[in-house]
């Protein structure tokens, strides 16, 4: 039997040996990613809009919230109106804590979510608290 001396080749064979795993590697490492940023920019709009919220009229504090909430949120992730629910909770009365909570369903691979078992309904969540002062 003659063996072969000839290695040419070899680290191509490597190479495409362990492309499906880099390949998966880098998708876990994009996803993680986006929900590290979901998470932050609901955040954000979740401070943006109540912080804007607690300084209105009385009656005009939770449209402001959905309102300023819907757009900044808009503005930074995905599909906010089709993937969102924003809530609000407290009383509107001056020196009263408003609260808005903010879900999103921030969006996945497929390979990923087969593959770690990650339920498509997986949301982030968010929310901030301010008290509502009173408008002159």
């Amino acid at each position: 039997m003659k063996v072969l001396k000839n290695k040419r080749g070899e680290g191509i064979l490597a190479f495409i040996a362990m492309l499906p795993f880099v390949i998966l590697l880098i998708l876990l490492a994009i996803q993680v990613a986006v929900i590290g940023y979901s998470k932050i920019a609901l955040q954000h709009t979740a401070k943006v809009a109540v912080e804007k919220a607690v300084r209105e009229e009385e009656s005009k504090i939770v449209s402001t919230a959905m309102q300023v909430a819907q757009s900044t949120g808009s503005s930074l992730l995905y599909d906010f109106s089709g993937r969102s629910t924003i809530n609000t909770e407290g009383d509107t009365s001056p020196g009263e804590i408003f609260t808005v909570k903010i879900e999103y369903n921030f969006p996945k691979f497929s390979v990923i979510t087969s593959m770690f078992r990650i339920p498509g309904n997986m949301t982030v969540k968010a929310q901030a608290s301010a008290v509502v002062q009173e408008v002159p």
